[in-house]
């Protein structure tokens, strides 16, 4: 028996995708120009991984999950979903690039897709779980 999310995940996923598609897409133009000019690969990667998670929040908070709850209740469990999607972003590059030798350009869009699926799932079920229905389309 295969098992299909509902019409509420996939609407959320994909709103969260949208969003996710446009910081990522400008995160990662700004990643590959901060390197092009000298900056390392991490310290790119933590400065564009930090803008990013902030705007992601704004729009995903409202737009995407449909959460009223207040800001301050939530946002300290958005930073700990973030700083563990920094983190796994940070061992990708470590391993990937470091030690295995990929380049980093490539490494960097894989974490992308890592940490996003890991972002949206913490972020349904532990940030914003007190969104009942999530947004409406």
């Amino acid at each position: 028996m295969i098992l299909l999310p509902s019409k509420q995940i996939t609407h959320q996923f994909l709103r969260y995708s949208l969003v996710g598609v446009a910081s990522n897409a400008i995160g990662y133009c700004f990643y590959l120009l901060v390197t092009s000019i000298g900056l390392g690969s991490i310290q790119g990667m933590s400065l564009v991984y930090a803008c990013a998670g902030l705007a992601s929040f704004a729009g995903n908070k409202k737009w995407t999950f449909g959460d009223n709850t207040r800001t301050s209740k939530i946002f300290p469990r958005y930073v700990a979903i973030q700083i563990t999607g920094y983190l796994t972003n940070l061992l990708l590059l470590l391993v990937l690039y470091k030690q295995l030798g990929l380049p980093h350009q490539w490494v960097q869009l894989i974490a992308i897709a890592v940490v996003a699926t890991e972002l949206f799932l913490l972020s349904k079920y532990y940030v914003f779980r007190g969104a009942q229905s999530g947004a409406r389309l």
